[in-house]
């Protein structure tokens, strides 16, 4: 615990500055670079409120910049399957560990990934989620979508399993083997694509494209072609052809997504997981040094990955703010470095005469040690005397 008086972070400005004057940091071949930040296998990885969480079997890994990570074991506990980011909060799904993936089923919210609350129950396994249209969209056997503020829930059984779901231009898209179908409010769904001789993976929305893991035979036999269907309104599809494989394995596993400009995605072949990347879904680079993941997100510029239990991330490709500044300005703020336990709850406490009582402002729980928490409320005159108390 410590005690500080208006303390001035310049760093943080001059961090800022970096971003608008050194266009070098956005580089051609950063995505030709990888490096391994950590050890485990994740069932999914999600990024927001200026970290990333994965889930991790029945335990939660947790980072601030991709890099670092810190485990946790949450309550209540899961077997995690997934998780979701979006309005806010996260979402993840799963068993419990006593039983198994038959059921029941369970969807936690967290805004801080530590920290769960258990917000629904389903019979069915989910496969697949999403946030658009300010809601979530969860898939499986049934199709589960959850609003916010006030959280409301609804399912329904569609009579067709869905795979994985994303939303794009104001509709929710979702696979099935040989389908994809498209919803504008995850309740009333069509079929925009059917095929006998195709197995459809996953589908990712970006640059005003869909684009689907494809290969032409189903999960059971061995493809003898792989690559992406394409899309721009839904209603005409492109393959694009990227190899040809004798490999058995399911090709659903591999998943694909897109941020930073760019889709990124996991193929099935010959020799295992390729990682291929491209701007319009039509146009695609094999990124050899990420062979192997099947685990993709973005977040700060870069990709990270997972696969064979190696977490890793390519080098910054794209500005770490969608929203560039178009102004910078300088300020002062008070702040108190926490050292402590990472995970455990602290109160910020202040006062303006030292020989006063200690007033509460905020709790929240530490993600990681040391830490600067900034009052940026601060009055303008005057002064603040500040202090951490761990509660728990």
């Amino acid at each position: 615990m410590s005690i500080l008086l208006k303390s001035i972070h310049i760093l943080a400005a001059a961090t800022a500055l970096l971003f608008v004057f050194e266009p070098r940091n956005i580089l051609a071949d950063a995505l030709d670079v990888w490096h391994t930040n950590a050890t485990f296998s994740a069932s999914g990885i999600a990024y927001g409120n200026g970290k990333f969480v994965a889930v991790t079997g029945t335990s939660l890994q947790i980072s601030p910049d991709g890099t670092n990570w810190t485990q946790y074991i949450s309550p209540p506990v899961l077997h995690y399957e997934g998780i979701v980011f979006g309005g806010s909060v996260f979402m993840s799904f799963g068993y419990p560990v006593s039983t198994n993936s038959s059921g029941p089923h369970y969807i936690l919210e967290s805004s801080d990934g530590i920290h769960w609350t258990n917000v629904y129950q389903t019979t069915v396994q989910i496969t697949g989620a999403t946030y658009g249209n300010n809601q979530f969209v969860f898939t499986g056997s049934h199709i589960i979508s959850a609003t916010l503020n006030p959280l409301q829930w609804a399912e329904f059984a569609p009579g067709i399993t869905l795979g994985e779901v994303t939303c794009g231009a104001g509709q929710f898209v979702a696979v099935s083997g040989g389908a994809i179908l498209s919803s504008a409010d995850g309740l009333i769904w069509q079929y925009d694509y059917a095929t006998n001789n195709q197995y459809l993976g996953n589908v990712a929305y970006g640059n005003g494209m869909f684009v689907v893991t494809c290969n032409t035979n189903g999960p059971s036999t061995p493809p003898s072609e792989f690559g992406f269907l394409v899309s721009s309104n839904l209603a005409s599809w492109q393959f694009v052809q990227l190899g040809s494989s004798s490999s058995s394995s399911s090709p659903g596993t591999a998943e694909i997504t897109f941020g930073g400009g760019y889709f990124i995605g996991a193929l099935l072949t010959s020799s295992g997981y390729n990682t291929y990347t491209s701007t319009n879904g039509l146009n695609w680079v094999n990124r050899v040094r990420a062979n192997g993941a099947t685990l993709f997100t973005f977040a700060a510029g870069s990709f990270v990955a997972n696969g064979n239990g190696l977490l890793l991330q390519s080098g910054v490709f794209a500005s770490p703010s969608n929203s560039p500044p178009s102004s910078l300005t300088i300020a002062t703020y008070p702040g108190v470095t926490i050292t402590g336990t990472a995970g455990a709850t602290y109160q910020i406490q202040y006062t303006t005469n030292l020989n006063s009582t200690w007033l509460p402002l905020t709790n929240f729980s530490l993600p990681y040690s040391p830490l600067i928490w900034v009052d940026t409320s601060s009055p303008v005159v005057g002064q603040r005397f500040y202090r951490s108390v761990q509660l728990q």
